[in-house]
Parts: structure tokens; sequence; C-alpha cells
């Protein structure tokens, strides 16, 4: 019986189960079961005894770990609950009821496997999902929405079975405990290291992220750039920490996808590629080996989740009120949407790293497990791409979205933050698509709900920015050195001479229309044409074959009703349009003898 409780008070079970709740609702009622959910999911975690150990039978002498916990798997849990929070009260949106359930299933799911014991459990919610997010993209409000469902579920079945392979191929199998993987030489490993590689957003497999989160709605967005790449970092920790060749590999990635970002013009697409520099800078900070290294992966991750959360709601709130995706669009909102912007503002600040704000606090621990190593390639890269940040998102977009003065003229709108719950107006009944907004001639008023669950992520981020060492007890380490002054200064003149060139060149600086190609743009086209060419060659074989495989089959079945057809018999049921002569049964009569031998083959 104590099991069992255990079971359903699990904060995993307890969102799948409202997830599953709210499919079968009126939709009504979908929008306040989300967050009271996320809000009991978050109770039964702060309430959970750490040290039980939670197992349940699956399948024959097969269990389900469905609770091992320690420091690591505690934070990131933790900041999977308080995040599911926020974005559930961000999405009480009326309506859409199956993207509501596909959230809360897979945030659910992210919590069971961060708390999975063995990898039965880890590869089956991995797997749950991927399927709910799958749906999530499917059903956004892209243009490109559902092809891009497409390539993600194509790429995430493709890293899911990657890990499941490497998973059957341990000495222990699905039976293993989470944990290191230290035969580096061997087929598992690597087979797992690129399953867990696609979700953690690393070169090539990085392009899904870009690709698919901009097409989702922001609600979807916001879940989404919270859990998948954050649990596969939890995943990296686990499995690949220590990992020293990665660590180069990371921060180049770090400094690539900040280039990236610099350039884009879309402004959803654009945080998107800063989810995957952040998390490759998680990843150089775990390669790099050590504690510090895993509690800097750790801390950066929950942070990142708070910053970034509070970006792609001012992203998201910008495309709900003005119905605007691109930054050349957008101009002087400060104006219009004050709050969105202070927020925006303060979140870009720490996602850059400045001194006092959370990314700062989380970042430190990255450079000191890279200054510790030796990996002073690695530091200086990683270093860039800090400076890649605070130009592409500190300044890029605190200029061009909030502060200067729009090209094109902005819908007018008696300020569509400042409005209440209940004169906030339906955000479906825009368009008979789910999740469509209004188009900039009609500017739609943001909910005060959004704005509530914007500015409680936006609190974190400065508690978590001036009291740092609230998450730095939490896994065991030292803070007092965070805030010396040669450590600040180091930070304040890096960020003030990055400044500099962009207030010179900001002219040049400034978004253009475009499209940006990745490395995407490469397997796109190989697979198109080579799944062409395949079926070309398919269709042009079963065409000139058509004949032969048509007689075949119409003599076998005229073989097995009346033998006497083989050899060109007429009988007294026979038509003679159906009549086959021997030469046109050969074939058939050779078939045959190719079957019996192999039969007897086989049998020997």
């Amino acid at each position: 019986m104590t099991d069992f409780i255990n079971v359903i008070t699990h904060p995993g079970i307890v969102l799948i189960l409202a997830g599953a709740v709210i499919a079968i609702m009126p939709k009504s009622a979908s929008r306040y079961l989300l967050p009271l959910g996320a809000l009991a999911a978050l109770a039964a975690l702060i309430g959970m005894d750490k040290s039980i150990s939670l197992e349940v039978p699956f399948a024959g002498d097969l269990k389900l770990s469905l609770f091992v916990c320690d420091e690591i798997s505690w934070f990131f849990g933790l900041v999977f609950a308080i995040i599911g929070v926020i974005g559930s009260v961000y999405s009480m949106d009326k309506g859409r009821r199956g993207e509501k359930a596909a959230s809360a299933v897979y945030a659910g799911s992210a919590l069971m496997t961060v708390f999975a014991g063995n990898m039965l459990t880890f590869i089956i919610f991995w797997e749950v999902m991927a399927v709910a997010s799958i749906y999530m993209v499917f059903r956004g409000n892209g243009p490109d929405a559902r092809r891009s469902s497409y390539r993600y579920m194509v790429m995430h079945l493709f890293g899911g079975n990657m890990l499941l392979a490497g998973v059957m191929l341990l000495p222990a199998g699905i039976t293993a405990a989470v944990g290191p993987v230290t035969d580096t030489d061997s087929l598992p490993y690597w087979l797992m290291f690129i399953g867990i590689g696609v979700n953690c957003a690393l070169p090539p497999f990085h392009t899904w992220v870009a690709d698919s989160y901009p097409q989702a709605t922001p609600e979807s967005q916001l879940f989404m750039g919270s859990y998948t790449t954050k649990v596969a970092v939890y995943a990296m920790i686990r499995f690949f920490a220590g990992t020293e060749w990665l660590v180069i590999f990371a921060a180049v990635t770090a400094v690539l996808a900040a280039c990236m970002a610099l350039i884009e013009n879309d402004l959803r697409k654009l945080l998107s590629y800063h989810i995957v520099s952040q998390v490759a800078m998680m990843v150089a900070g775990l390669a790099a080996g050590g504690d510090v290294g895993a509690a800097g992966a750790a801390m950066h991750a929950a942070f990142n989740i708070l910053y970034k959360g509070v970006l792609l709601m001012a992203a998201g709130n910008i495309f709900i009120a003005l119905g605007l995706r691109y930054i050349t669009d957008m101009g002087g909102l400060v104006r219009k949407m004050p709050v969105t912007a202070v927020c925006a503002f303060i979140a870009s600040f720490a996602i850059a790293g400045v001194p006092y704000f959370s990314g700062f606090a989380s970042k430190a621990l990255i450079m000191d497990a890279l200054h510790a190593g030796g990996f002073d390639m690695s530091y200086i890269l990683v270093t860039m791409a800090g400076v890649g940040t605070w130009l592409s998102i500190t300044m890029k977009i605190n200029y061009f979205v909030f502060i200067k003065k729009p090209e094109k003229e902005l819908p007018s709108s008696a300020g569509p933050e400042r409005v209440s719950v209940s004169s906030a107006p339906d955000r479906e009944s825009a368009s008979d698509k789910p999740g469509c907004v209004s188009t900039s001639a009609t500017p739609v008023r943001v909910p005060a709900y959004k704005i509530f669950a914007m500015a409680a992520a936006t609190v974190l981020v400065v508690i978590t920015g001036i009291r740092p060492e609230i998450c730095y007890d939490m896994l065991s380490m030292d803070a007092s050195h965070l805030f010396a002054p040669d450590h600040v200064l180091e930070y304040i003149g890096l960020f003030a001479g990055a400044t500099v060139p962009f207030v010179l060149l900001r002219k040049f600086m400034a978004p253009h229309e475009g499209i940006n190609l990745d490395v995407d743009r490469f397997y796109r086209i190989t697979l198109y044409r080579g799944i062409f060419a395949l079926s070309d060659v398919v269709h042009l074989f079963f065409a000139k074959y058509a004949v032969i495989f048509d007689n075949f089959y119409r003599s076998v079945g005229d073989a097995l009703r009346s033998p006497g057809r083989v050899f060109g018999l007429r009988t007294s049921d026979t038509k003679e349009e159906n009549a086959r002569s021997i030469g046109e049964m050969v074939h058939v009569l050779a078939i045959l003898c190719v079957i019996a031998l192999i039969t007897i083959l086989v049998m020997d």
C-alpha cells in the first residue's frame, strides 16, 4: 500500500495523470487543470522522501526503478517542477486541450527520466518525451509546423533508436543502473553518445532546435526549451562526465551557434540558436570533469531554464500581441510593452553572464572547471561565446526590438499588456488554426496571466543572481569567491569592450531579411535527392518487370486451381483466354524448383 501511494504521488506520475485527465475533460476546464497538476507535482516533489528507492514490476523479472535521488537529480527535478508551474500558468489560454495534455505528459516524463534508477525506466520516459514533443510541434502555429514535426520525428526516432541499441548492447542491458559508461572504445558507448547527442543538440544534429521550436506555439516553445535539451544535459552528466575530447567540440559549438544567432532575423529562431549555444557550454563544463564541472552544467541548465524561459515568453508575448516574428518588423516596443521589455532586459543580462545575474553565477563554475582542467583554448572559446551572447541578445534584441524606432509603422494599441484576464480575447478566435494570433493590423492584448508568469520567472532570475548561494548549497559548492572584485571587474570590462563595436557599427549589425542556411541544408538535399532517386529506381524496376510479376502470380493461382494448366492442357472448365502455354509457365516451374532447393538446404 505504501509503494502504491509513493507511485501515484511521484511528481512525474502526477503530471502524466494530469495530462490524461486534461485530454478527456472539457476545454474550459483544461486551462485550470494544467496549473493545478503542475502545482500538485511541485508539492509532491517537495514532500517526497529523498531516501526511498521506488521500484514496481514491469514484465517478468523486469522492474521499473521510478525514484532514485541524489543532489544532481533533485536539483534538476526541482527546477523542472518550478518551470512546469510557470509554463502551465503561461499556457492558461482557452482551448488547445490536446496541446495542454501533451505539455503535462511531456513535463511529467522529464521528471520521470531524471529520477529513473535503471535504463529500462530511462528509455521508456525518454521516448514518451519525444512523442509528446512531436505532437506539440505538429500542433504549432508556424508556417512550416507540420513538415517540421516530421523532420523532428525522424531526428528523434533516429536518436532514440541509437540510444536503445546502445543500452541493449550493455553488459547488463536494460537492467543496468543509470550511471557512467566507462568503456569508451565500445560500440554501446558510441551508440548511446549519438542518441543522447541528438537531444543535446550537438552538431551535426543540432538543427532540429532552430527548425522546430519556432514552429510551435509560444506556450509549447516555452515547455520544449525547458526540457528536452536539459534532460539530455542531465544524461550527459550521468553517462559521459569527464569526456575530455568533448570539451573543445562543445566550446566550438557554443561559438558557432552564437554566431548563427547574431545574423538571425526571426526572434524565436534566434532564441532557439541560443539554446544550442548555452547547452554546448553546459556540455563543455561537464566534459571537463570533476564535481565542479558537473555542478556547473547542472546549475547552468537550471538557470538557463529560467532566463531563457523569460526570453521565450517575451518573444511569445510580442507574437501574441502584434503577430510579429521578425526583428526587422519590430522596434520601439518598450513603449507598447513595458513589462515585457523590462523582463527581457533582465533576462538578457542573465544569459550573457553579467555579474549579479543568475547566468554569471552558473557560468563561473563552468569556467572554473575549464581552467582547473587546463582547457585553455576551450576557456577562450566559451568566453567568445559569452561575448556573442551579449551582442546577439543583450544588445541586438534590446536595441532593435525595444529601443530603436521602428522602420515600419506598428499597429496602435492602448497598452497590450495592461489587461485583465476576463477581457483578454481568446487567441483561438483569431484563426481556424489552433494557436494562430492576430495579424499586425489587429493587435491583441496579452493576457494578465502570461505577464504574471513571465514576471515570476524574472523574479527568480534576480533572486538566484543576487543570492546564488541558495543553489550553490544544494550542489555542495562554495560561492564565497564568486563576487571577488577582480572576477566581477573582468566580466564588466569584457562586456563593456564588446559594447563599443556594437554602438559604432550598429547600422551594419542590424538584422536583415533572408534565410540563413545551416548544416541541415546539406542532409536535407542529400536525403531528398537520395529518397527520390531510390523511388525512381524501384518504379523503373517494377515497371520493367510488371508483366513477369503479373504472369507469375496469375500462373501460381492457375497452377493451384488446376495443375493441368502448367503443361498447357485444356480442361472442361478452362476458358480459352485463360489458358497458359508451356512457354509462359516455365518460369513458374523454375521458381518452384528454387523454393524446393532452398527448403531442402534449410532443413539440412
